[in-house]
């Protein structure tokens, strides 16, 4: 949530690009940045406060996701690796 905070907020053109091929939601901050972000109706700003509130709390647990959007990460992370597969082959 802090790289989230720090990239979308206030050094958004500092973010870079990500290796498309190789991205993975636990792979690199620059990557889990872009997590609370993900495209549709399954991460929604509500979320990214549940989130964040569960982490400052130490209440952390991965099942947050499936609660949250009854997704898994590696079911969103696979869906979102998806997308930027078709983004990149419609450029």
């Amino acid at each position: 949530m802090a790289d989230y905070v720090r990239f979308f907020k206030y050094e958004p053109r500092k973010l870079g690009r990500i290796d498309k091929e190789n991205a993975r939601y636990n792979r690199s901050y620059r990557v889990t940045a872009r997590i609370p972000r993900l495209p549709g109706r399954d991460l929604r700003p509500g979320h990214r406060v549940r989130l964040n509130a569960l982490m400052r709390e130490g209440r952390y647990k991965e099942e947050a996701f499936h609660d949250l959007t009854g997704k898994s990460v590696l079911q969103l992370d696979e869906e979102w690796r998806a997308t930027l597969r078709r983004q990149a082959a419609s450029q």
